[in-house]
């Protein structure tokens, strides 16, 4: 058996502490390693990182939505609460496969995952937006129930008060987190145009129905991105017992805005800035600052390495290569996998066809008797595995190089000083 590469973090460039804004309490940034080698999403970039306990084994999880086929990544933290190691990822799965959001080619997320009790059961669902284009790009919200602590329902999308689809248009990224004290998860959502807004739950705890949005402010202003596609994050930053709001845009810029009122009325006054905007545009590999967070980040509040301090995660869009994304051992193995058991779809499919073409000319026969039951169940038992080979072709496609120039999707972590610091 090969010894499993675990993480470490990448250290960080000389001119990393540019990076932090001053005053931020954090840290340069460093890169988030699996089997040594740093994460990427590849491909489309736009890694979407979530730092939390999946499996309910007490250790902190590493969950990385990504825009490629809208799927999440899930690498189980194999080392300590002080120092967490991941090596090989699997899909989550949801339903009868790979749990997949819908994403449309100019989505800018893809699968941005949140793990939330929505309805109040006890145990943690996932929610993610995914984006449709019927006519006008359109987001939607998806609900995967979990069922038990390994399995997780196929998705439902999140309704409003009138019991259709929660449906925004332009870029919608989700926050799910219980903003008014009230016992219910709530949405807050950043937009294309950097807004951020709140639907309340208005429904219960079995059935979660979300208000109208209404536009979050801070000192009476409404929130603003000036950089526009809003990313945004609810999590208590500064330790005192209610939730914060932290918003990444476009271009790399982090802001916190500090709640000055309380659990139950929460109110944002001030706000200062976490990280400055990126130097790292789409210059080709050769050409980027390495070591430097790039454009479109997501983020998410978590206390990383286990010493009671909340740290920034962020995962970006950055740089752009040529050809396939490298893949590691593990990936070329889920490669093959896949590849053989498309083609073991494909000859099933063959098999029925053969059945099937035989019943319906026999049945053509003058003499014949019909046999209508045995021709229904055949043309059932094709459409299921049309739908099968369907995914299974969505799985092989996945690893094939995409067409002209792709992007990286890195994941970083930006650690909490000591308050003396």
């Amino acid at each position: 058996m090969s010894p499993i590469l675990f993480s470490i973090l990448l250290l960080a460039p000389a001119d990393a502490d540019a990076i932090a804004a001053p005053g931020s309490g954090l840290t340069p940034p460093m890169q988030i390693l699996a089997h040594g080698v740093p994460i990427d999403i590849g491909r489309d970039g736009k890694a979407c990182p979530l730092f939390a306990d999946l499996d309910g084994d007490g250790l902190r999880d590493l969950l990385v939505g990504e825009a490629w086929g809208g799927r999440l990544r899930v690498y189980h933290n194999l080392g300590t609460q002080q120092s967490p190691k991941f090596g090989d990822y699997e899909w989550l799965r949801a339903g009868d496969g790979v749990a997949r959001v819908p994403r449309t080619p100019d989505d800018n997320k893809g699968f941005t995952p949140q793990l939330v009790d929505l309805d109040g059961d006890g145990r943690l669902d996932i929610v993610s937006g995914g984006s449709v284009r019927p006519t006008i790009l359109t987001n939607e919200f998806h609900w995967f129930r979990r069922i038990d602590e390994q399995t997780f329902a196929a998705p439902v999308k999140l309704c409003g008060e009138d019991g259709e689809p929660i449906q925004l248009t332009g870029l919608a990224h989700p926050a799910c987190a219980d903003w008014n004290g009230d016992g219910m998860i709530d949405l807050v959502i950043g937009t294309l145009e950097g807004a951020i807004l709140m639907l309340k739950n208005v429904g219960s705890p079995a059935e979660p129905r979300f208000a109208a949005p209404i536009a979050m402010t801070w000192g009476g202003v409404p929130i603003i991105a000036g950089s526009k596609q809003a990313h945004p994050c609810v999590a208590d930053w500064d330790s005192d017992g209610d939730l914060d709001l932290l918003v990444a845009a476009l271009d790399g810029r982090v802001v916190g805005y500090q709640n000055h009122g309380t659990a139950t009325e929460p109110r944002l006054k001030g706000f200062i800035v976490l990280v400055r905007p990126s130097t790292v545009q789409s210059q080709m590999d050769d050409q980027r600052p390495k070591g430097h967070p790039g454009m479109q980040p997501a983020v998410d509040v978590a206390d990383y390495n286990g010493d009671g301090r909340a740290d920034l995660l962020l995962g970006d869009r950055c740089g752009r290569f040529r050809g396939a994304a490298p893949q590691l051992p593990h990936e070329q193995r889920r490669f093959e996998q896949d590849r053989q058991r498309l083609a073991r779809l494909r000859s099933e499919w063959a098999e029925l066809f053969r059945a099937y073409q035989a019943k319906t000319v026999a049945a053509a026969s003058p003499a014949a008797t019909v046999d209508s039951r045995t021709i229904a169940e055949l043309r059932s038992a094709m459409e299921d595995l049309n739908a099968r080979i369907a995914e299974g072709q969505a799985d092989v496609e996945y690893y094939r190089p995409g067409p002209g120039y792709q992007m990286h999707g890195f994941v970083w972590v930006f650690l909490r000083k000591p308050a003396d610091n």
